[in-house]
């Protein structure tokens, strides 16, 4: 669903890492690249209309358990697989980075189609069940994250990357803002940290990257994050000493239920979500050399240590 999903719209660069990953997605779908793109595109969007239709009929088959998941009252392994694709592919679609299923279900590519103009009524019901459980918060740390803009930012700076000539920038700048502007926990730390985000650098201190290859950029490895100017503050900019951070984070966390409407949810509402603990630091060592005459703490210095990767850039500023 996912591959059905991007591909038309990374379908026709030019750059050999953009044509590796349109390979990737047709064979996923099991489609044959036709000489004829837009040929391609409708057989990629038939795929996802397919797949969407399969995935309802599973949520509300008669012979499933009864419940709001496929195990029932409580999610099972095939849940556990599903819904992260899912999550992704709901905000893929009301973004519009699925242009070619906009063009197709909604008439006009600039309008972001849904999975109910798919066909697949149930499944932004089934999302919102999930959230309602503690361990979806616990692990996105609110309940109101079922439209997310971060679910989708890895996706849209991939397909940036390595197909800068069919993902324009802007176009898919606006992908992600209007993602953000329905992310009501992004909305929400952005209100709460105003006062520390820094500005948009000028264009001369943006990172930039190199067209058509897939890049992360890590500000802390950067040369552009050790020199003064607005990119350089993102890095050291802290915000206010811990206590602040933490009272912020705190508010940011959504523990109510509030924001939630309890239409079409089955399974009863579970309680507030527990914050999430910072796990302890490992303690166990790695494995023991085959010379039986080190200790662990000797082997653990005389361990190499991985050199790390160069620094590489994108458009992470941009999008």
């Amino acid at each position: 669903l996912k591959a059905a999903l991007v591909c038309g719209r990374v379908l026709g660069t030019n750059f050999e890492q953009g044509k590796q990953f349109v390979q990737e997605c047709l064979e996923k779908c099991g489609v044959d690249e036709n000489i004829d793109e837009q040929h391609t595109r409708t057989a990629l969007v038939e795929v996802g209309a397919e797949t969407v239709l399969e995935i309802e009929s599973l949520l509300t088959h008669a012979e499933k358990p009864p419940g709001p998941f496929l195990g029932g009252q409580t999610p099972d392994a095939a849940d556990a697989y599903l819904v992260p694709a899912l999550w992704v592919a709901h905000n893929l679609l009301e973004s519009g980075v699925a242009r070619c299923f906009a063009k197709k279900f909604k008439g006009n590519a600039d309008t972001p189609c849904t999975f109910h103009d798919l066909g697949g009524s149930s499944i932004v019901t089934y999302l919102e069940n999930w959230s309602r459980r503690d361990s979806w918060s616990q692990t996105l740390r609110a309940r109101d994250t079922v439209k997310s803009a971060a679910s989708i930012r890895h996706v849209v700076d991939f397909m940036v990357a390595v197909a800068p000539d069919t993902c324009d920038v802007g176009d898919m700048l606006s992908c992600m803002n209007r993602a953000r502007r329905v992310d009501t926990y992004y909305q929400r730390a952005l209100r709460l940290f105003a006062d520390i985000i820094p500005p948009v650098p000028p264009f001369a201190e943006r990172p930039k990257r190199t067209p058509g290859r897939d890049s992360a950029w890590r500000p802390e490895a950067a040369e552009e994050a050790h020199t003064p100017g607005a990119l350089g503050g993102i890095v050291k900019t802290v915000g206010g000493g811990d206590e602040r951070r933490s009272r912020r984070e705190e508010s940011v966390r959504e523990t109510s239920l509030a924001e939630f409407s309890s239409t079409s949810v089955d399974a009863p509402l579970e309680s507030a979500p527990v914050a999430p603990v910072d796990a302890d630091a490992p303690t166990s060592f790695p494995p023991e050399t085959s010379n039986p005459g080190l200790t662990k703490q000797e082997s653990q210095k005389k361990a190499k240590k991985r050199k790390p990767t160069k620094s590489r850039t994108n458009a992470t500023i941009c999008i």
